[in-house]
């Protein structure tokens, strides 16, 4: 894990807390965006412009990576690292702000993973790789207008 990741691993981004100000953000009229919501980096970052762009860049590069990496044990029932990836995903993806929507289904990976029940881990992870690749997407707009 980076730097960057790495010393916010023990507040893993959940945006439990940020429900009231997300109702602030309209995603598609306002910034264009459908599955990224940037208030935790923000809160995270002071709105500091270069460290939020610098963790948009490393997103870019270990989310897929992790997906990759996910689907790699889930193929091959390596069912330890596949709970261990799944984990480090939601705090990835939680920076921005997809953690209500793919927490859940990296949970259920998880204790699927403990249970050795590779049809449940294929269920869900066809969602976390689908909104996973689409969310990078954007994180690669907004730095092409950073």
């Amino acid at each position: 894990m980076t730097a960057q990741f790495a010393q916010f691993q023990d507040g893993e981004p959940n945006n439990e807390n940020n429900n009231s100000r997300k109702d602030e953000i309209v995603h598609d009229k306002e910034t264009g965006l459908k599955y990224v919501d940037l208030v935790y980096l923000h809160e995270l970052s002071g709105n500091d412009k270069e460290f939020e762009k610098q963790m948009l860049q490393q997103i870019t590069l270990q989310a897929p990576m992790e997906v990759d990496q996910l689907e790699q044990a889930i193929k091959s029932a390596d069912f330890i690292n596949a709970k261990k990836i799944a984990h480090s995903l939601k705090s990835t993806v939680g920076y921005i702000g997809l953690a209500d929507e793919l927490h859940p289904n990296l949970e259920r990976i998880e204790k699927s993973a403990l249970a050795a029940n590779l049809e449940v881990m294929s269920e869900n992870f066809i969602q976390v790789k689908q909104v996973t690749i689409e969310a990078v997407k954007e994180v690669h707009t907004l730095l092409q207008n950073m």
